[in-house]
């Protein structure tokens, strides 16, 4: 079978983890970088030796591109997957993949509809480290998980300079932080508990003076299997060259497991037969691992025609999720994600 052709559309951020991604898979190459800004697209484009494009309807009317990969910022993912879709081609997205449930059950839709494969791209869940405690968990080794916390503090990663440039007074709402970033965290524990979440409690922290956004967000859920998780995202009080890093505590009915990434990098289990280090010789994040992991995961699912290996009715429920955590941020009380109803809402 011919490798995919593949392009990543918005060449900044993780768009180089991309990118290396599908240089890295099997079964896909790299053809092209797409940008608005020519600079961006250009500089992109020199690491990878491939095409600079700036004009996005170019990358939907090339034979060459079967599949692209939206780096975009997270109001487009919806209208540009949607015409990814509508032109053939397959969908891998960026969290949080779509600002609404609207949004998303319009781009499953159009994927459905044209008959290609979308997907939503969660690194987090191909880390090494992340990866272990998953195969750890489903081979029992501390019974059925009832609790988790899961805490991802970091250096702040927006300045006013950049949000001054990006115009993203007029986009971003206080709770953008847990829309961004909060999907990781959902996503991870609803495969890990197998299981939807049944309900959420959210409280946050405004953070800097000059900065709308709240830096400090923590969810309080409940799974319908009845376990709990607490996740937690902060971008305060952390000094200039703090590193971003993820705590992982989860505990079931026969043990425990205990993961960070600042001194050891180990990820250590207890249990009735004592303490265990089934991750202590895997590295902090390994981010170029899990974007790569991500990218195969589509590719793969293209190339068998099989479901990917994030299904979107799953991605839907996360969003779900994610979204009455954003109601619970708004109104200061619990939120009963089944009956939760989304209010507005459209495509932009």
């Amino acid at each position: 079978m011919t490798d995919l052709g593949a392009a990543v559309v918005g060449c900044r951020a993780v768009a180089p983890l991309h990118a290396r991604g599908f240089v890295r898979a099997d079964g896909a190459r790299l053809v092209a970088v797409c940008d608005r800004d020519p600079e961006a697209a250009s500089t992109l484009a020199g690491e990878f030796g491939v095409d600079a494009v700036t004009d996005y309807e170019q990358i939907l009317r090339r034979d060459d591109i079967q599949i692209v990969s939206l780096v975009t910022p997270d109001e487009l993912h919806a209208p540009m997957a949607i015409a990814a879709a509508q032109a053939g081609k397959h969908v891998l997205v960026e969290k949080p993949f779509a600002m609404t449930l609207a949004e998303l059950d319009t781009m499953v839709a159009a994927a459905e509809s044209a008959g290609v494969t979308m997907m939503c791209a969660q690194s987090l869940r191909y880390r090494p480290k992340l990866r272990a405690i998953r195969d750890a968990i489903r081979a029992g080794r501390i019974g059925r998980p009832v609790f988790a916390r899961m805490s991802s503090p970091s250096s702040p990663f927006w300045t006013p300079e950049k949000w001054a440039q990006g115009g993203y007074d007029a986009k971003r709402g206080p709770e953008w932080l847990l829309m961004h970033n909060g999907m990781h965290q959902f996503d991870y524990l609803s495969m890990l508990f197998e299981s939807s979440i049944s309900e959420v409690y959210t409280v946050s922290h405004p953070g800097q003076d000059w900065l709308r956004v709240h830096e400090y967000v923590a969810v309080n859920m409940q799974f319908e299997n009845g376990a709990y998780a607490l996740s937690e995202e902060n971008r305060i009080m952390q000094p200039p060259g703090h590193p971003f890093h993820c705590d992982f505590y989860i505990v079931g009915t026969e043990g425990t497991i205990d993961a960070g990434d600042r001194q050891t990098f180990s990820v250590c289990s207890y249990s009735q037969q004592g303490v265990d280090f089934p991750g202590a010789h895997i590295t902090s994040w390994g981010a170029e691992e899990a974007f790569a992991g991500e990218v195969q995961a589509i590719v793969d699912a293209i190339r068998t025609g099989e479901e990917p290996d994030i299904p979107l009715a799953f991605t839907r429920q996360v969003l779900k999720g994610l979204r009455a955590a954003c109601q619970s941020f708004a109104s200061g009380r619990n939120v009963d994600v089944a009956a939760f109803v989304e209010e507005g809402g459209s495509i932009a």
